[in-house]
């Protein structure tokens, strides 16, 4: 049973069955079962589209919700800042658990590889970032000139 905690620290179970996989097709435009390429795959376009994401996080989470007396508006707003990426790691580790054995381990060293490469790829980024500032002043380096100076005068 994975679980999420969201922005107002209400606990979030996350059950995915058939219904559930139903629910974030129908909700979310999500297909877990699709076959399509990679490039289109159900965890990319969620990946790049937050919006998206929180609409498969309600749907997984609808009875739960609506047995709290809560509309999808109420929950989708408790889920911002990090809340959006435990409750993703969360649903992933949720959905990977759904399916049989041969292929639950499969996905498994996928989703660890993925989760390295994404650790990789966000020190690179800062390391990169780092390095375009100047030591001292804590600006951008670039050769362009102050503002003074690129004002043309009359």
């Amino acid at each position: 049973m994975k679980t999420f905690t969201d922005s107002n620290g209400r606990e979030w179970v996350f059950t995915i069955d058939v219904a559930a996989i139903k629910r974030m097709r129908d909700i979310a435009g999500v297909d877990i079962l699709s076959n399509s390429s990679s490039e289109n795959s159900a965890f990319l376009q969620m990946a790049e589209n937050p919006v998206m994401l929180v609409d498969a996080i309600y749907a997984v989470c609808k009875k739960e919700v609506e047995a709290r007396g809560m509309d999808q508006e109420t929950f989708s707003a408790g889920i911002t800042g990090d809340v959006i990426e435990s409750a993703t790691s969360a649903l992933l580790d949720a959905i990977i658990d759904f399916f049989p054995t041969a292929r639950r381990n499969v996905l498994k060293t996928a989703l660890e590889k993925l989760r390295a490469l994404r650790g990789v790829m966000l020190d690179h980024a800062m390391a990169s970032l780092n390095a375009a500032m100047l030591p001292d002043s804590g600006k951008p380096s670039t050769n362009s000139p102050d503002s003074s100076e690129s004002v043309q005068k009359d």
